[in-house]
Parts: C-alpha cells; sequence; structure tokens
C-alpha cells in the first residue's frame, strides 16, 4: 500500500501542499525546523485515523482560524493488496485510475495499463467535526467510518505511541493477540479483567497474552532493546490496564525512548510480515532519530528499508539526523520547503550520493556557505561571534551555516544544492581561477592571494606577534622572524603559514579567528574583513 498523491489544505502551518511521491518503499522529509514535516505526517495520519475519538481544537486549522479556512486532505492510495479492501463493497465502487507517467487521475475509459487507486477525503470546519469520505469517478462521496478506516493500517509512531504496549481496543499488541489467537479481543480482555478483579494471577492468563509476549520479546531482542524477556502484568498505575511489563514487573512504556521505539519497530514488523498475502501497511514516525545510538539508528534504517520492500509496506519518516539522511542517501529523500506556507517536496536523486556522504548537514540547512577549506570554515566559526553581537541571532537561527567545499568540488556541491532550491554562496580565496555556476554569490579576497595572505598584509603588529607565538608554541620553530613587519615580510610569514598548513584545520582556523577578533576595528578597512563582511550581509539579507 502506498501513497500516489497528497493534497492538503489549511491544516495547521500548511496554506497549501500537493505532492505525489515516487514509487518508494521508505522515505525520509527532511527540511528546516519551520518546514511542517511533522504537520504532513500529521495530515496523513488524520486521513486515516483508525480509532473513533479524533479530537480537533482551532490550532488545527490554518492560522487558527476554522471558519475561514476548513481543513481539506485528499489521499491517493494505490498498491492495494489487503483482501478485506478489494472485495469490501464500499471500495469495490469507488475505484478509480492512476497515470503513473503524468501523475493524475484518469476516467475508467483510460483504465488499460493504469493502477487501481483509492480516493480518500477528510474535511472539517468550525464544528470541529472530522468527516472521512471515499470518491469515485463520478464524484459521488460515501461516508468512510472507523472500522473501514482501520483496513488501511496505518500506524504512527509518536509520544502517544505507548497505548501500543496495552491490550487496547484496535493496539498494535492487540492486533497481534488476534493474530495468534482464537477469540476476539474483545472476549480476550473482559476475561482478563475478570481475572484482575478477583485476584490477579498472571498464570491465569490466557495463553494468546504469554504467546503474543513471547513473539514480541523475542523479535525486540533482535533490534538490541536491552531486555531479557517481556510478559503480561498489570499496570502498576492504573489496576484496569493489562499491558506488556519486562522480567521485574516494569511497564515497558516505562523504558527509555530508544528502547520503546525498538519494541514498536519489533510489534509493526511482525504485523507487517505474519501475513501468506502481505497486506500493506503504511507506517509514519516522526524524528525517527529520537532515543537511539548512531549504531542503532543505522541498524534501524537498513532494516526498516528491507522490511518496507520485503512486504509491500510503506514506512514515511522525519528526521533531523545526518546519519538518517546518509543511510538513505538519495533513495526515498525529499526535502519539505516552505515558501510562505506553500509547502513544496523535493525529492533527492541518487546523483547527489557523494555530497550526502560527505556533507550531510548541508542538506538540513536553508542558506550555505561553501567554504574552499578548513581555515575558512575555522575563521566564519570564531567570527559569527561578531555577527551575533551585530544581529542579535546566530546565523543557525536562519537556517544558515556552513560547510566544506573541498576546493575544486566546489561547483559539482553548488549545482547539486542548488537543484534542490538551497540558497548557495561560496567563500574561498583567489589564488586559484575556478569557473563557478553563473548566479552563483562568490566571495573572494581581490586580486590573488589567499587566505594566509588576506590576513597578514592588513593585520596589526601586534596580531602578527600573537600569529608567530602560536607558531612556536605548536613546534613550528623555523618560522619567519624579523624586527619590522614590512610587507616583504608579511609575504614571507603567509608563505610558511601556507605551506606548513599552520591553520589548516578547522579547530585551527577558529584559533585565527579568535586571534583576529580583538582586532576588528582595526581591521574594518582590510580586503579580508571586507569579504567576511560581504558573507555577513548575504546571511542576514
Amino acid at each position: 500500500m502506498k501513497i500516489r498523491r497528497l493534497v492538503v489544505n489549511n491544516f495547521r502551518g500548511i496554506k497549501k501542499l500537493e505532492w505525489t511521491p515516487e514509487d518508494d518503499n521508505l522515505i525520509c522529509l527532511i527540511g528546516h525546523g519551520d518546514s511542517t514535516k511533522s504537520s504532513i505526517l500529521a495530515s496523513i495520519e488524520f486521513a486515516l485515523f483508525p480509532h473513533w475519538n479524533l479530537k480537533l481544537t482551532d490550532a488545527d486549522f490554518y492560522e487558527c482560524k476554522p471558519v475561514q479556512n476548513p481543513i481539506y486532505i485528499e489521499l491517493i492510495i494505490g498498491d492495494v493488496t489487503n483482501s478485506e479492501i478489494l472485495h469490501d463493497p464500499l471500495f469495490s465502487t469507488a475505484g478509480r485510475y492512476w497515470d503513473s507517467e503524468n501523475k493524475c487521475l484518469v476516467n475508467s475509459s483510460e483504465a488499460e495499463g493504469k493502477e487501481l487507486v483509492l480516493q480518500i477525503i477528510f474535511r472539517a470546519d468550525e464544528t470541529l467535526e472530522p468527516t472521512w469520505f471515499i470518491s469515485n469517478e463520478s464524484g459521488v462521496e460515501e461516508v468512510m467510518k472507523q472500522g473501514k478506516r482501520a483496513l488501511f493500517n496505518m500506524t504512527r509512531f509518536d509520544d502517544k505511541s505507548e497505548r501500543n504496549f496495552k491490550w487496547g481496543y484496535n493496539t498494535m499488541l492487540s492486533k497481534i493477540t488476534e493474530k495468534n489467537g482464537q477469540k476476539e479481543i474483545k472476549s480476550v480482555l473482559a476475561e482478563a479483567g475478570r481475572s484482575a478483579r478477583e485476584n490477579f494471577d498472571e498464570n491465569k492468563l490466557d495463553s494468546d497474552f504469554h504467546d503474543s509476549s513471547r513473539i514480541v520479546s523475542e523479535e525486540a531482542k533482535i533490534w538490541g532493546a536491552g531486555h531479557k524477556s517481556i510478559k503480561p502484568f498489570l499496570d502498576v498505575f492504573s489496576a484496569e490496564a493489562l499491558c506488556l511489563n519486562d522480567e521485574n514487573n516494569i511497564p515497558i512504556h516505562m523504558m527509555g525512548a530508544g528502547s520503546k521505539k525498538l519494541i514498536l519497530i519489533a510489534m509493526a514488523k511482525y504485523l507487517f510480515s505474519n501475513d501468506e498475502i502481505p497486506e500493506g501497511h503504511i507506517l509514519l514516525m516522526d524524528e525517527l532519530e529520537n532515543g537511539l545510538e548512531p549504531h542503532r539508528l543505522i541498524h534501524v534504517i537498513f532494516s526498516l528499508n528491507e522490511i518496507s520492500k520485503q512486504f509491500g509496506s510503506q514506512i514515511i519518516i522525519s528526521s533531523h539526523s545526518p546519519i538518517v539522511l546518509k543511510e538513505i542517501a538519495g533513495d526515498g529523500t525529499y526535502r519539505v520547503i516552505n515558501i510562505n506556507n506553500e509547502i513544496r517536496i523535493v525529492k533527492l536523486d541518487p546523483e547527489s550520493n557523494g555530497a550526502i556522504r560527505t556533507n550531510p548537514e548541508g542538506f538540513f540547512l536553508k542558506k550555505i556557505v561553501i567554504c574552499e577549506g578548513k581555515t575558512e570554515i575555522g575563521l566564519l566559526r570564531a567570527l559569527k561571534k561578531k555577527w551575533v553581537q551585530n544581529h542579535a541571532m546566530a546565523p543557525e537561527h536562519l537556517g544558515a551555516y556552513f560547510i566544506l567545499g573541498e576546493g575544486s568540488k566546489a561547483p559539482q556541491y553548488i549545482e547539486i544544492f542548488t537543484r534542490f532550491n538551497y540558497e548557495i554562496c561560496v567563500y574561498r580565496d583567489s589564488d586559484v581561477q575556478q569557473s563557478l555556476p553563473s548566479g552563483t554569490a562568490d566571495f573572494k579576497y581581490q586580486g590573488t592571494i589567499n587566505t594566509e595572505q588576506a590576513i597578514c598584509k592588513d593585520a596589526p603588529n601586534d596580531l602578527i606577534s600573537n600569529i608567530i607565538s602560536f607558531c612556536e608554541e605548536n613546534g613550528k620553530t623555523n618560522v619567519p622572524k624579523q624586527d619590522t613587519f614590512d610587507s616583504n615580510y608579511r609575504e614571507a610569514l603567509a608563505d610558511f603559514l601556507h605551506r606548513e598548513d599552520v591553520f589548516r584545520r578547522i579547530d585551527r582556523g577558529e584559533i585565527l579567528g579568535d586571534m583576529v577578533f580583538p582586532y576588528l576595528e582595526q581591521m574594518r578597512d582590510s580586503d579580508f574583513l571586507s569579504t567576511i563582511g560581504d558573507i555577513e550581509q548575504w546571511i542576514y539579507s
């Protein structure tokens, strides 16, 4: 089961969105903090909400104005293999046809070679009462009740997912129990409740509970969840709730965030795979990396990719993690772009894998300063302290920061980042002439000089002395020495610094920036600070 199109109007921070994703099993949404990634996941959740009680507030409407901005969410669902859906009278008469090449719905007269899909519509207005419909080719909309929505097997993991560790209506644990038991979950839960009221004894529980607990325990161990065993027991904080506990009778929902997430994924994987004919699931996870160490996160990404491909399911995650981006690379990664609350979603392509592997952090920015070398990155890291004073705001708050261009690779990075609608500028030496793509903001020194020359030629004598002292203190005893710092000596010192790679590390570049910092006023007319000032203006404009 896969989403072919998502249309969202007036939902939370989204004024308008239309997205037709590619045929990806694992999708990762990236973007700046205000790009509405979480709202996109929530819109899918609302459209396929499998429970009765979806409670809306004015805050769910764009600008908190439900009268002026009613919510409209539309999903086109394809790759439908669920037999219950295919044979249900409501859905069997509402089939639509999807032209994958042109990414649009077509009439049944053009159905040959096209995919059978379903069009689901969610609406809400100032009454705060949500309504769900299935629409047919004639535009007739039939109400889609909770039981029908549940057939789409949508699950979202978030801070409310802990209910899935309990045997309750429509939880993942209950679905596992129903799959492996002979009774409906309602009757099983009723029997368990009576047992609890008499005198709780876990050995009196139906074997279905123990069997499903054992399944979850075995699956979760594969994911490194960090437990010895899991068993059914009463939640000590709720005498009527039967939930998963560890070997010490501590409820699983009290475990760490990472372990809970791994157990949830283990449960989902079992539900995905425990079908003779996979019925397709849609799994949503916001900020997958939360609570997971890098090594466990890497394994989770690898396994989710395999699970989604193997069982015909679609997994959509959001992330701010460079590790996640590197593991997924350009296969299924989409950048979410918010332009005045009209949302665009652009897919990264496999051709960008090199930039993703070397500079994954850049893909989470809005404005990217591509620095030619590590010295330049270090300098900007130090000198941005002045920018924070000038603007009462760090570059990061504007989604701007610095990445390493690695010299000759800068044009390649510019082409890649520009293709995906990032704002780009380049900070580089002027000693080597290099052609950049037209329209690129190019900040370099006048003439043909490198950074060391740009600093040394206009540095106050005290700064020159500090640079010499730093060289000597760090084993560079062959640094040129002279009583007077004339232009010839400054050129010789700059040549030494460049040749010996004295500051050609990010930390050393930052030290150099810290040495320059006290002399900014004395160097304000220098070519070096003029170039830095142009970068500052570009970031804060």
